[in-house]
């Protein structure tokens, strides 16, 4: 199933609080990203390019492979504890640690093209822009 992503129509305007870079893992945290499949691919994809010239996201490595997570900043930075929570070693503050509350992953490699993963459903993105929903197993 082929589907062309609609633009995004939300009622707030997604806001990028922090970004990471861990070789060609990448993390960004954001605040208001849509709800939607369709949404979060198609902010994604109009934003891609801004996102790789102002935080140099994502960085592919030697094989053009990386990987980029989106996560929920939700309750903010908070301090590492024995809760489950993601913590980023570039960051010297006493609060470095968030919920693990992923919104979007995207990932690209050569067998794979740009695959995109959001709520358990994963789509392949097309050089003409649309997604295929893939077959989950």
């Amino acid at each position: 199933m082929t589907t062309i992503i609609a633009p995004i129509i939300q009622s707030k305007t997604v806001t990028i609080i922090d970004t990471h870079q861990a070789g060609s893992f990448g993390d960004i945290i954001v605040n208001h990203l849509p709800w939607t499949d369709d949404g979060k691919i198609s902010w994604w994809m109009h934003h891609r390019d801004e996102i790789s010239e102002k935080y140099k996201i994502p960085h592919r490595d030697e094989n053009g492979i990386y990987h980029v997570m989106i996560w929920s900043f939700g309750d903010g930075y908070k301090e590492e504890d024995d809760k489950d929570r993601l913590c980023f070693e570039d960051m010297t503050a006493t609060q470095r640690c968030i919920e693990k509350n992923a919104l979007l992953l995207i990932s690209s490699s050569r067998n794979r093209g740009l695959v995109i993963e959001s709520r358990g459903a994963s789509y392949r993105i097309e050089a003409d822009g649309s997604a295929t929903r893939l077959r989950n197993l």
